[in-house]
């Protein structure tokens, strides 16, 4: 018998937080159905559609003291369509957009379970804990970002029950990843050190300093080839151009790119010698475990719950010593033996800790969890699905 799950998400791709609502969709899980709210015209959207998967699109809007009606007229459109195809548990895909998912528990009259994507700030956590308004699960994606939230809430706050739940990576990707292919079809020498970073273009990500490590080695070896993946964000787009124009003048040699998004990044990294990750912060880390995954080297900053995640299959380097990081890539690049140690333990620790499968069963047992007793009984008696 399934739970039906309303999933409620505001990332109009098919990346970072929707990874593991793709993933349910692609393997037809018997056990969890899904019906989505998405942004409307999205990559998602058209991905749900092409699914089969019930779906309506919106924009979750937060409630306005001076347009209220904006927010309560799309809770009421999304809670009548919610009503009419059946739903047991509420999941807000990100903790912004609990506000929405908030006033739709009150319409629906089901319990509701928040997924942190990054840190709750003291003022959202005040407002989001107060009372009856607290979910009725929280889920953390590492147990460094529970701290670091918590660290900064004031002691009134009462936190429902929580649960930590990383993220799952799909080894069948990486299994069938082709870098040979990818190097061709980039001009990328066989021989090359080829050390890449895929990451949005936003500030806090710091693709710069990668930019600026790689390129001091690109200039003293010409066999040092770097690589940028990443799409430009909506209101970084300063940092974007910032961006573009130092891969221009770092360019010269035609060996340092950034090539925009790429759908299927597990080719960049199965092409990859090294990878790397500059961000300042991160709650889990996407792009740190899908290297690992892709049984490659990973040179971090030490950021967040990077540590946590990588646990000792990486090198860590503190936040922000761009020296530091240049000389370990330096160091890797002379000692190719190490580098397929290190990315064959990260694999193995990937694959063993960050599995979908472990991920669904885990959001499965909260789902059951919330469910009045015996709902599942008697849907199963009436005949429902």
């Amino acid at each position: 018998m399934s739970v039906r799950v309303l999933y409620l998400t505001c990332n109009p791709y098919l990346e970072s937080t929707t990874r593991a609502l793709s993933y349910w969709v692609a393997h037809a899980d018997p056990e969890v159905m899904v019906r989505a709210v998405v942004p409307k015209k999205s990559e998602l959207a058209a991905h749900m559609h092409a699914c089969s998967v019930p779906m309506k699109g919106s924009a979750l809007p937060w409630l306005n003291k001076t347009r209220p009606w904006t927010h309560l007229s799309e809770v009421f459109a999304v809670g009548k369509w919610a009503k009419q195809i059946g739903v047991d548990v509420i999941h807000c895909n990100e903790h912004n957009v609990y506000p929405f998912a908030a006033s739709l528990r009150r319409a629906l009259r089901k319990p509701v379970i928040c997924h942190v994507r990054y840190q709750v700030s003291p003022g959202f956590a005040s407002w989001m804990f107060r009372g009856r308004r607290a979910p009725d699960r929280l889920i953390w994606t590492s147990d460094q970002q529970k701290v670091d939230s918590m660290a900064n809430w004031s002691e009134d706050v009462i936190w429902p029950e929580s649960r930590t739940i990383p993220p799952g990576v799909d080894a069948e990707r990486f299994a069938k990843a082709d870098g040979a292919a990818f190097r061709e079809k980039w001009n990328i020498p066989a021989d090359a050190f080829f050390v890449v970073t895929a990451s949005p273009l936003r500030p806090r990500k710091r693709v710069h300093e990668f930019l600026t490590s790689v390129g001091r080695l690109s200039q003293k070896n010409s066999k040092i080839w770097g690589m940028v993946a990443g799409r430009e964000i909506a209101g970084d787009e300063s940092y974007a151009k910032q961006i573009r124009t130092q891969c221009d003048q770092l360019n010269s040699n035609g060996r340092i790119r950034w090539i925009g998004h790429l759908d299927e990044v597990e080719h960049l990294y199965a092409a990859a010698d090294l990878i790397v990750s500059t961000s300042e912060y991160e709650t889990f880390g996407n792009s740190v475990v899908e290297g690992m995954a892709a049984g490659k080297p990973v040179v971090s900053y030490a950021a967040g719950s990077i540590p946590e995640v990588m646990a000792d299959t990486g090198i860590l380097v503190p936040l922000g010593d761009v020296d530091c990081l240049t000389r370990e890539i330096e160091a890797l690049t002379h000692q190719p033996d190490r580098c397929v140690e290190i990315g064959r333990i990260a694999q193995e620790r990937a694959f063993g800790n960050y599995s979908p499968e472990a991920s669904r069963v885990a959001f499965k047992t909260v789902y059951e969890e919330l469910l009045p007793d015996g709902i599942l009984n008697k849907r199963l008696n009436r005949g429902d699905s």
